[in-house]
């Protein structure tokens, strides 16, 4: 799967506009904790995790959080298209990903967790989208169940995004709360699932909308992480 990264990020100054029910800084803080010696078992990961985890919403939370702050994106990988074993225990022991390995580590986790979970699989609109339509799909992100919702979740993006240094892509690591429980209508504007049912959208969009001028023009505009 060919994968394209976001590269505009959301500074950590919106955290509580995103997520103003959380305890944010409890939760980061103990994600950040996390000692090193527990990091190579999913189990025992989520077992630590969760210490500091007081609701099921918590502990999506503080998976999403400990994955950013820990996997990283591998650009050179997504450069010369030798992309990384994307099974999630692979990326576990090594500690880096592209989205595919990112989408299947979440779900291990949180299949240890007992918190249901899926991957999904796309088109998004990453870095190097220049409006043109994908033939084939690019991304992969998640849904996890919250209660009796479906959420969206793409940790992938939420772990930082790509810029351009010295002619050089390199990944630069920032946590971005807009791509955790993303609203249905604001995520569709940049994430086009395969199956149409994980828009989770009561009228889904075609795939001539999403590609369409006037969804791309909001790709720049805070709407799409509101929530």
């Amino acid at each position: 799967m060919f994968v394209l990264f976001f590269v505009v990020s959301v500074t950590s100054g919106f955290t509580q506009d995103f997520l103003p029910w959380t305890d944010y800084e409890r939760l980061r803080n103990h994600a950040e904790a996390t000692p090193k010696d527990v990091e190579k078992d999913p189990k025992e990961i989520v077992d630590y995790l969760f210490k500091a985890a007081k609701t099921e919403r918590e502990k999506i939370e503080i998976i999403y959080y400990w994955m950013a702050l820990n996997i990283t994106y591998d650009i050179k990988g997504y450069i010369s298209g030798n992309l990384p074993n994307s099974d999630g225990l692979n990326v576990l022991k090594t500690k880096r990903a592209v989205c595919e390995g990112y989408a299947q580590l979440f779900k291990i986790l949180c299949d240890n967790a007992k918190i249901e979970s899926v991957v999904i699989s796309g088109f998004a609109k990453g870095h190097g989208y220049t409006g043109e339509r994908q033939l084939e799909a690019n991304h992969a992100w998640n849904a996890v169940k919250l209660g009796n919702e479906w959420k969206l979740v793409d940790v992938t993006w939420g772990s930082g995004y790509v810029d351009l240094e010295n002619d050089t892509l390199v990944f630069k690591r920032n946590l971005n709360l807009g791509y955790i429980f993303s609203k249905p209508e604001g995520f569709v504007i940049e994430h086009f699932p395969q199956d149409a049912k994980w828009q989770l959208l009561d009228k889904p969009i075609s795939i001539d909308e999403f590609y369409s001028k006037e969804m791309d023009e909001k790709i720049f505009h805070i709407y799409r992480y509101l929530r």
